[in-house]
């Protein structure tokens, strides 16, 4: 079975998508964000939720990408090599403003937002090892989270909805596994090594923050499971011999968007289900890979990346079924589309994720 990342060209997906990031806040114009390669350099655009107004937000030289919304929806913190090697910025919504909040000659990346904007959590291998560091949105107060001893392979920290915890991935024996410890560095935790030995990645908050879903790579298939934040009352929600991963919950808690292959065990497809695992639906229906899929805010449309057109696309899907349409109309890589989601609390808990049957094919 190919290799998720060999699908486009491997120099896109330098620093991205190690894990699934928090749901992001809401620009006030209903943008989304976007990165791509069209003037030979990763740069961060954004654009209308029907397509319009689309526009450039960087233009340096170097790449630009993991663009992530403050939860005002006001300010975008990225990173960007325009310096050398990557480093956090920060810039306002319209790319006004682009100041460098970190340097150091070891990469900082991977930038995520406090739920209060108070903090901006990162990873950063300036000690030596990759570790998941905080600092306040001007680049002051910087210091470390965790202070793993050996070269853990930490992935993307996602906060928790209350601000006080931090989740991320980091290896164990080898195997990635899930971890979730406070923002102070204490009460460090594995979620996940207990389950099994397998590996786990690509953890999703969901809305009510009571639950991760997150990935199993198990001996060929990969699998999409779901458990507590406190690592308790894990669920199977695929149960499939292809590849299952990039989980995302919809803003209300109800459903999960995922990718699979579990058409013809090869091509990708975009993939919605009920936050149970019950009633997986392929949205975006072609025989060309689809990939990235990111909620709207309305709760009923997908945005996610397509290779149908040879190029890496933004396509939009709607649950209704009607046929994806196309966003953007370039020669080069369109990727990591980054919706602002939470224009709406949600509107239930979390309750529907453990499963009350088994369904064949799920």
């Amino acid at each position: 079975m190919r290799s998720r990342q060999a699908r486009i060209p491997s120099t896109l997906f330098v620093l991205t998508m190690t894990c699934a990031a928090a749901v992001p806040a809401c620009a006030a114009d209903g943008s989304f964000l976007f990165v791509s390669n069209r003037d030979g350099h990763m740069q961060i655009y954004a654009m209308q939720e029907d397509g319009s107004g689309e526009r450039s937000l960087t233009s340096s030289a170097g790449g630009n990408n993991q663009p992530a919304w403050s939860p005002d929806g006001k300010r975008i913190a990225f990173t960007s090599t325009r310096d050398g090697n990557p480093e956090i910025y920060v810039m306002n919504v319209d790319g006004s403003g682009q100041t460098r909040l970190t340097d150091h000659s070891h990469f900082d990346a991977h930038p995520s937002w406090s739920p209060d904007g108070r903090q901006i959590a990162f990873v950063s291998a300036r000690d030596g090892r990759v570790n998941v560091y905080v600092m306040n949105p001007d680049g002051g107060n910087l210091g470390a989270v965790t202070r793993m001893d050996e070269e853990k392979g930490i992935g993307a920290p996602i906060w928790s909805r209350d601000g006080q915890r931090l989740f991320f991935t980091a290896s164990v024996d080898g195997k990635n596994q899930i971890f979730s410890v406070k923002v102070d560095g204490s009460e460090l935790k594995d979620l996940t090594s207990g389950q099994s030995k397998l590996a786990k990645g690509e953890p999703a908050l969901s809305p009510d923050g009571e639950w991760l879903a997150y990935t199993v790579q198990e001996r060929g298939p990969v699998n999409i499971h779901a458990m507590r934040t406190d690592g308790s009352q894990t669920k199977r929600l695929t149960d499939n011999t292809a590849e299952n991963y990039s989980p995302h919950w919809s803003p209300d808690g109800r459903r999960i968007t995922f990718v699979s292959s579990r058409d013809d065990m090869v091509r990708s497809e975009v993939y919605v289900m009920n936050a149970d695992g019950s009633d997986p639906k392929n949205l975006s229906r072609h025989p060309r890979d689809d990939f990235e899929p990111r909620w709207l805010a309305d709760g009923n449309s997908v945005l996610f990346v397509s290779l149908r057109d040879r190029h890496a696309q933004l396509y939009l899907a709607h649950l209704d079924g009607d046929a994806p349409k196309r966003l953007t109309r370039s020669q080069a890589f369109e990727l990591e589309p980054t919706p602002c989601c939470l224009a709406r609390k949600p509107a239930l808990a979390v309750t529907g994720v453990v499963p009350d049957t088994r369904q064949a094919h799920r």
